[in-house]
């Protein structure tokens, strides 16, 4: 189903925010993200500090990222691509046709190229979600708030805002306790809208060319 240029926009809006702060060292299982029971649990509780901590421990171990990512955006539409992360400060997203889009950090500024309309926005990386995790020193509680802790003897998610502007939506990232490794993400966006991300054919720690993580625009 091709959805239309609005959902596609603002998907791709929450995908920016979200899907970085998530790459991991696993790929996302073909089964689809956990529903875990029960009622939320208390934040300050120390077994929720833990997991806190240890998902930390995940991003901080993560230096060089490469991997294929499928992406859905509620009941509209589906796209897949490609990504590479390399901390601190570098990261690329490229949009498998027909969309062609571009997501860009070059360490200090963060830039969209929307192929449908040619056009390129550019924003400071610094401050934003995407700054979390390429940042030399990730963390789950400078710049965000943590608002949920859930799990089970498998699984755990953990619920972020932003400090600076919580009404942007939250995201919620997905992993394995034991063994430990990250499952996915998902991010609801100020609209509500609601987008889902699974990573495949991950290698983590190899060499990636740094010519990558310079923007250029693609009409040019």
């Amino acid at each position: 189903m091709r959805f239309s240029s609005s959902a596609r926009h603002n998907g791709l809006r929450s995908f920016a925010l979200g899907a970085l702060l998530a790459a991991s060292l696993t790929a996302l299982p073909q089964a689809a993200t956990p529903a875990l029971a029960g009622e939320p649990q208390v934040q300050q509780t120390p077994d929720n500090m833990a997991i806190i901590n240890q998902a930390e421990r995940f991003l901080d171990r993560l230096t060089t990222l490469h991997a294929h990512f499928a992406q859905t955006v509620g009941d509209n539409g589906y796209t897949t691509g490609e990504l590479w992360l390399s901390r601190p400060g570098k990261l690329r997203l490229n949009y498998d046709p027909p969309l062609r889009h571009q997501l860009v950090a070059d360490g200090t500024f963060l830039y969209f190229w929307d192929d449908e309309i040619k056009n390129v926005t550019q924003t400071l990386l610094k401050g934003s979600m995407v700054d979390l995790i390429v940042r030399q020193n990730p963390s789950l509680t400078d710049g965000v708030t943590v608002t949920r802790v859930r799990y089970d003897d498998n699984t755990a998610a953990i619920t972020l805002k932003s400090d600076s502007d919580p009404d942007q939506g939250e995201l919620t990232l997905y992993f394995n306790r034991v063994p430990s490794g990250l499952l996915g993400w998902q991010v609801i966006d100020a609209q509500g809208a609601r987008t889902e991300v699974r990573l495949s054919q991950v290698e983590a720690g190899q060499p990636i060319d740094r010519d990558l993580f310079y923007f250029y625009r693609p009409d040019k």
